[in-house]
């Protein structure tokens, strides 16, 4: 192996805590004042790991709606901010016009850990 290659992480576990998952403009007057109804959301992915911990600066979070019928991928914007062994983000993403799932991803050299948002109820 290439001594100089980005090592594999050594993830123990995968935490999120979501602070914000709501929606807004979704009320008939929002739509009456002609608001497009977003999905605010926030919340921290905390990363556990085995041995030395390595910083998560290369790490990615991706946040995008899924069409569970065609499979198709609507990126969203995220903000995220590195820190303690954490990403921390946030994001408002447009209300799809179809069903669809809210999937945030992360991606980190040759780790991947996904999960669906939903609100509760």
């Amino acid at each position: 192996a290439d001594a100089d290659a980005p090592r594999r992480p050594r993830v123990k576990a995968v935490r999120l805590e979501l602070g914000t998952l709501e929606e807004s403009g979704t009320g008939r007057l929002a739509r009456l004042a002609g608001r497009t109804p977003v999905l605010a959301v926030a919340g921290r992915v905390a990363v556990e790991q085995r041995g030395k911990p390595r910083g998560l600066r290369d790490a990615r979070l991706e946040l995008a709606w899924v069409d569970p019928a065609t499979g198709a991928v609507r990126e969203v914007p995220v903000e995220v901010a590195r820190g303690g062994g954490a990403l921390r983000f946030t994001a408002t993403a447009p209300l799809p016009e179809a069903p669809a799932a809210l999937r945030l991803r992360l991606l980190w050299r040759a780790f991947a850990w996904q999960r669906e948002l939903r609100p509760a109820g």
